[in-house]
């Protein structure tokens, strides 16, 4: 699943307030009715073509846990605002900003706009430098219709720009033969290294990517990854569950998991590794001799275990010896002494191991 941690995004909300024109009474002489020559009723206002806005931006406080930082507040520098697709102003959002001002979990600027009158569009750009300049940290849109003598109210979800990603695996290394759901955490970063981080309380469009990051998987037939439940590989939102469905099979190689999103370098990506351990097999469990001659060589091996193989414990003494070389696969030679049974244990990763049996018989013949 996606990172998880409360209040972490920055929240803009846009209130947008209109201004009443009032009309002016006209003046006149006394008696019962208007003087012919009296002042001409003034005519209506016409509409006004654009209404002040309050735009307020809330930056949530940095977690004291480096464990949950939160989104960019201390690395917000700046805020450039455009309305139906034309630049409108760049703000200070800093924290020493004479338009901001300390509150209870954080930080509020506040500036006036002007929003023009009917269906507009706004969309603004969140940077970690002064004048709109620096790395994006995110971004955010929405369309409101203003109206001319109401207070109108806008709130504009920001979605956190993704620069850095790392992929983990709750468990590398199952066994092979069973069939298991494995969670996969993506974890998503800005440019300035803070996490984007699910905001628990706000709304769903809070909580997406500005630019979603694909999955890709070297064995979509053995290990497919599972977004929301669904077949699926692309992550969109902070509160997205990712797990791999892996299906229990054998697997020589181990499967990989990588990551990309628009605008982020292979180089800011670190993907995962699943590979499924199976247990140590060896060529032969027995041996035998007939003689006290010759030698026989049996092969160790561990599928998924990238470590050495190792001979762990031998009975052998006085009827074989024992020689191996090799890590994984590994080879243990056996060359009799004398008639005898014994047996050597092979070690291998995740707790497995393997015995191997040894009889050692000799004919005797006797002339009479």
């Amino acid at each position: 699943m996606a990172t998880r941690c409360t209040a972490a995004h920055p929240l803009l909300a846009l209130v947008l307030g209109a201004a009443l024109l009032a009309g002016c009474g006209g003046g006149g002489g006394g008696g019962s009715g208007p003087s012919p020559g009296g002042p001409v009723p003034t005519n209506p206002p016409p509409a006004t073509s654009s209404q002040p806005a309050s735009l307020t931006v809330f930056f949530p406080a940095l977690k004291s846990s480096s464990s949950t930082p939160a989104y960019a507040p201390s690395s917000s520098s700046s805020l450039s605002l455009s309305i139906n697709g034309v630049p409108s102003d760049v703000y200070d959002v800093s924290s020493t900003s004479t338009s901001c001002a300390s509150v209870s979990g954080g930080r509020t600027c506040t500036f006036t706009v002007a929003a023009p009158v009917g269906s507009d569009t706004f969309a603004l750009i969140i940077w970690d430098k002064p004048g709109g300049t620096g790395n994006q940290l995110a971004t955010g849109s929405a369309t409101r219709t203003i109206a001319v003598g109401t207070a109108n109210a806008l709130t504009i979800p920001l979605n956190g720009i993704v620069a850095k990603i790392t992929l983990t695996l709750a468990t590398t290394a199952p066994p092979q033969g069973t069939a298991t759901s494995i969670p996969m955490t993506v974890t998503a970063l800005d440019a300035d290294n803070n996490v984007i981080s699910t905001c628990s309380s706000c709304p769903a469009a809070d909580n997406q990517f500005s630019n979603p990051i694909t999955l890709s998987d070297s064995n979509t037939t053995d290990a497919p990854t599972i977004v929301n439940g669904t077949a699926g590989s692309v992550v969109g939102a902070t509160t997205d569950i990712v797990t791999v469905a892996y299906d229990g099979s054998s697997l020589s190689t181990p499967v990989q998991f990588f990551a990309s999103a628009s605008g982020v370098l292979t180089s800011n990506v670190t993907g995962a590794t699943l590979w499924p351990y199976g247990k140590l097999v060896l060529s032969a469990s027995t041996v035998a001799f007939t003689s006290i001659s010759g030698s026989q060589s049996v092969q160790a091996s561990q599928a998924g275990y990238t470590g050495s193989l190792t001979l762990s414990t031998s009975s052998c003494t006085g009827i074989a010896t024992i020689t191996s070389s090799g890590t994984n696969p590994y080879s243990i030679t056996v060359t009799p002494i004398k008639a005898g049974t014994c047996s050597v244990t092979i070690s291998g990763g995740f707790s497995q191991s393997a015995t191997l049996a040894i009889t050692v018989t000799s004919t005797v013949i006797t002339i009479q």
